[in-house]
């Protein structure tokens, strides 16, 4: 894949190297073969490494787009062509144009510490060329159930198929006698990091039952003060 030359036209070009030592052997072959210049007064620039250098230098042009043209000098490759230093000319003459469209998103800073740290924290929606759509999302920091107890059975299929064979119908998977979730972690035919998940969230689950029932119970006791003083204004509860 290549975001190229345009014609034979064009005849200064700038190699840039990822830096590793196969592009840099590339770097002297091709500088040898066909000079070099800056990339701000080449006519294209050929980058010489893998996929990070196409998207770092594709970065650093877009203020002043010119065509690219890499070649695979690195470890992955897949927007770049295959390397030769033979007939380069006419390899970016016969070269097909792909218009790249970058996203620009809000991110903030790297810390001063130079550790990394949460970068994004919008969402934002684009809307592709012909269809489609991309959202760009913060990453997830964790996951919380939304069916309630009911949504377990799908994602722990395994462990609620075991807990259907435990001796206890009221089972914890705990320490009682004849359950045969422990018996499966014991024999590793269940993981123990599974048993574990799922202890997590039927404890959340349980905790967002009684939450509702809460609220459920709180709202009853609003209607009923609701009705009572009502019926005490019209003096419809006096003995």
């Amino acid at each position: 894949m290549s975001a190229a030359n345009e014609g034979a036209k064009r005849s200064t070009i700038a190699f840039l190297s990822s830096g590793a030592r196969e592009a840099n052997e590339a770097l002297e072959s091709l500088v040898a073969r066909y000079g070099n210049c800056a990339p701000e007064k080449a006519d294209v620039i050929v980058a010489l490494g893998g996929d990070g250098l196409m998207l770092q230098t594709l970065h650093r042009t877009m203020t002043a787009p010119k065509p690219i043209y890499g070649m695979n000098r690195g470890s992955v490759g897949f927007l770049m062509n295959e390397f030769s230093d033979q007939r380069l000319a006419e390899r970016l003459a016969a070269a097909r144009a792909s218009v790249i469209h970058p996203l620009v998103m809000r991110t903030r800073d790297i810390h001063r510490s130079g550790e990394g740290r949460h970068m994004t924290s919008h969402r934002q929606l684009f809307s592709i060329d012909g269809g489609g759509m991309i959202i760009d999302t913060p990453g997830l920091r964790e996951t919380q159930l939304w069916e309630g107890a009911g949504a377990l059975g799908n994602v722990f299929e395994d462990v609620e198929r075991l807990a259907a064979s435990c001796r206890f119908a009221d089972c914890a998977h705990s320490s009682e006698p004849g359950c045969a979730v422990v018996a499966a972690v014991a024999d590793l035919t269940l993981p123990e990091r599974r048993l574990h998940s799922w202890r997590k969230l039927v404890a959340q689950s349980q905790w967002m039952a009684q939450r509702s029932d809460a609220r459920a119970r709180s709202e009853q006791r609003r209607q009923w003060a609701a009705i009572s003083k009502s019926l005490r204004r019209h003096g419809l509860n006096r003995p």
